[in-house]
């Protein structure tokens, strides 16, 4: 497994990208901030990504999923619970005084022990409420 990580943002907010060496399929988990850096890094490996992942709905960790999804049709997938965070993204782009945005809207919602496939990798997810209700954390066995 190939594994590629990047402090992005205002908040410098970790963007981890997880791809399989064989057939570059990837998964980018906490697409924050910067769409374009991280589709040049996606590029420039060859990598595809087939999810979009988030640990949890706060703003610097989605702010980048609208240009991500346009540019790659990846599935944006989310916690349920988190869905009231998402859905308000503006509001708390607001209470930092930054920039409002929009997000596209969630392709699958994913819970406690779904099971995400990309490539030769599988990836769990494990619902681990006390950040946010709906945050997520994810297991890749290697």
């Amino acid at each position: 497994m190939l594994i590629e990580k990047m402090a992005l943002g205002p908040f410098q907010c970790n963007c981890s990208i997880l791809a399989c060496e064989t057939t570059k399929e990837a998964i980018v988990v906490d697409p924050g901030a910067e769409a374009e850096r991280i589709l040049q890094g996606l590029r420039e490996r060859g990598w595809k990504p087939k999810y979009l992942v988030h640990t949890h709905a706060h703003l610097d960790h989605v702010g980048a999923t609208e240009g991500l999804h346009h540019a790659t049709r990846a599935e944006v997938c989310l916690h349920r619970e988190d869905a009231f965070l998402y859905d308000n993204v503006a509001m708390q782009a607001a209470l930092f005084r930054l920039p409002s945005f929009t997000v596209p809207a969630v392709t699958q919602w994913i819970e406690d022990r779904d099971v995400l496939s990309f490539g030769n990798y599988k990836m769990e997810v494990l619902h681990t409420p006390g950040h946010t209700p709906g945050s997520l954390s994810f297991y890749v066995p290697t």
